[in-house]
């Protein structure tokens, strides 16, 4: 599955209307890409196997028939963040060549993203979701310290993998915000 800040290759391709060639082009000056079953880095569509990928045939269709499944099978097994692919293509395109294809994009995630805060939580759900924060920073119900922790730094590395970054302030003032809540002081 992919999320709503990630779109597969394959859409980007079908979808979009991106070409192949400035998918690869973009991933070549550094546009993430992960595969889509492990999240793993995936530097290039084209010289990257993956498993169970098409084996070409021994009989029936021609040579360019094979590398052209073979390739929309690598598309789909690749995500990319929608807010790098738009970036990379206009650095790497200009505004006005990338525009039919950022235009697209920006419609395409629009259209999918959902705004947590447009239904609020109630105060129960919260509560439970703060209490499994701290607990998870918890070990042996002890709070880990948070002064001089990697944590907060870990926080703002993975969320901004994930494409909802969560600055390292923001996720330290919340780690103790979560443990205040619940009436814990870390170390």
């Amino acid at each position: 599955m992919v999320d709503d800040i990630f779109i597969s290759g394959l859409d980007l391709h079908e979808k979009v209307g991106m070409p192949v060639v400035m998918i690869e082009d973009i991933l070549r000056r550094g546009c993430p890409c992960y595969n889509i079953e492990n999240s793993t880095p995936v530097p290039s569509i084209s010289e990257t196997f993956f498993f169970n990928e098409p084996k070409r045939r021994q009989w029936g269709a021609p040579h360019e028939s094979y590398e052209s499944e073979k390739l929309l099978y690598r598309l789909s097994m690749v995500k990319l963040p929608v807010r790098d692919v738009i970036q990379h293509c206009k650095a790497a395109y200009g505004d006005i060549e990338s525009k039919k294809y950022v235009d697209r994009l920006n419609a395409r995630n629009n259209e999918h993203i959902h705004d947590p805060t447009d239904k609020p939580l109630d105060r129960r759900k919260e509560n439970t979701y703060v209490r499994v924060i701290a607990a998870l920073l918890c070990l042996n119900g002890v709070p880990k310290p948070l002064k001089g922790s990697a944590l907060p730094g870990k926080i703002e590395r993975q969320t901004e993998r994930l494409g909802v970054r969560v600055s390292e302030d923001a996720a330290r003032t919340a780690l103790k915000e979560a443990f205040e809540i619940i009436d814990i002081k870390p170390h």
